[in-house]
């Protein structure tokens, strides 16, 4: 079966960054460019600033599954399926890990996912 590709304006939630909410607050999806996150949908590296850490921080403490999303171009999302997180890691030692693989040098926590 071939990809289907969704437009940006077709992934749910609202907001621009990586990670959308619901109406409630809560993440509703993740939206990941590969280059950035070369595991995903299976890790998630999180970038330094204040909306991507604080988002990040809910993602990590709700319970309920988010749809994963990956850019392959403009405007053209692949939905990879549902994910939870397992855990999550603001161990320096893991993020330099994961930033030397992704060539990233502004990561301040890993999100480990698992298909839900």
């Amino acid at each position: 079966m071939a990809t289907r590709f969704y437009s940006w304006g077709d992934v749910p939630g609202n907001g621009n960054g990586f990670l959308r909410f619901g109406a409630d607050g809560e993440i509703v999806t993740a939206a990941l460019r590969p280059d950035l996150n070369p595991d995903a949908p299976f890790v998630i590296l999180v970038g330094r600033g204040p909306q991507r850490e604080r988002l990040a921080r809910i993602l990590c403490e709700q319970p309920s599954p988010v749809g994963v999303y990956l850019k392959h171009g403009t405007n053209r999302w692949e939905y990879r399926g549902k994910f939870a997180v397992e855990r999550w890691s603001e161990s320096a030692q893991e993020i330099r890990k994961h930033e030397q693989h992704a060539g990233r040098s502004d990561v301040v926590r890993v999100i480990y996912m698992r298909a839900a």
